[in-house]
């Protein structure tokens, strides 16, 4: 750009302008394409601080999700965990409870096995009794 100015103020001038208004308009052309040129890297600049406010949102992003990711993870592994220990539980408390039931059947046969072999001596003590008669 700046090239091109100096290059215009080389041109041969039309006949109309003088050589200072021809200087003149040179420079303006230089100040306009230096504003430009500012203009320009200013929004070059401010496009790289959103560029880089982008880029370290999509870091904190990307960690965010990576820590809800691991709590997941953490919640899913607890609840696995408890479920085994209540299933654990529940396992021991009907084995307790089948022992219990177990140990009631047995009573309850011993207690019907005494009743049997109380009557069976009752008829035959009566027997005996019957023939001692």
């Amino acid at each position: 750009i700046f090239f091109r100015a100096l290059f215009r103020v080389w041109l041969p001038e039309p006949r109309s302008m003088s050589t200072i208004q021809n200087l003149k308009h040179t420079l303006h052309m230089l100040e306009v394409e230096e504003y430009q040129l500012n203009e320009l890297t200013e929004q070059r600049k401010k496009q790289a601080e959103i560029e880089r406010q982008i880029e370290a949102m999509a870091g904190e992003f990307e960690e965010r999700a990576r820590q809800i990711q691991r709590q997941r993870d953490d919640l899913v592994l607890q609840n696995r965990l408890s479920r085994e220990e209540r299933d654990r539980e529940i396992a021991e408390e009907e084995a307790q409870l089948q022992a219990h039931y177990a140990a009631i059947e047995a009573r309850v046969k011993d207690e019907e096995y005494a009743q049997r072999a109380a009557a069976q001596k009752k008829r035959q003590a009566a027997q005996q009794r019957g023939r001692w008669l």
